[in-house]
């Protein structure tokens, strides 16, 4: 009996899912989400999608570098641990987002030029002043 009732109740669902499926409108993938990742076509097919780099050759964009992974592993971010300066490996600015981390590397190099970028060390806070309301963190909360 408890067998019958189990395949009872799926028959159910399926029957439920079949009938009702035209009526829910399915979003597949990323489509639902509004992001312009991918860029506007037809440019995005023709140039690089990035614009805050200068490009290396407007004209010909399908130069590729014959860069291998010995040849780009030096651009990569890496800093001396012990220090006192204020900086780590994670960049806040960065000159041209070829990193040495491009994959294939032939990439690297290849579309966008070095921009002047600010300096990534972070400044310390200075002090809260002393005043009333509670402390929370860094900032006071009247």
């Amino acid at each position: 009996m408890k067998f019958k009732k189990t395949i009872l109740f799926l028959l159910g669902i399926l029957f439920f899912a079949l009938v009702m499926s035209p009526f829910i409108k399915s979003i597949e993938g990323f489509s639902g989400i509004n992001n312009n990742i991918t860029g506007i076509y037809p440019r995005a097919v023709d140039k690089p999608i990035l614009d805050d780099y200068p490009l290396t050759n407007e004209k010909d964009i399908y130069n590729i570098t014959n860069n291998s992974v010995k040849d780009i592993w030096s651009e990569f971010p890496v800093f001396s641990l012990p220090s006192f300066k204020q900086i780590t490996n994670n960049l806040k600015y960065y000159k041209t987002p070829d990193d040495g981390s491009c994959t294939p590397p032939m990439f690297c190099n290849a579309f966008y030029k070095e921009k002047k970028v600010p300096s990534n060390e972070v400044q310390p806070l200075p002090p809260v002043s002393n005043g009333p309301g509670a402390r929370v963190g860094y900032f006071r909360y009247n």
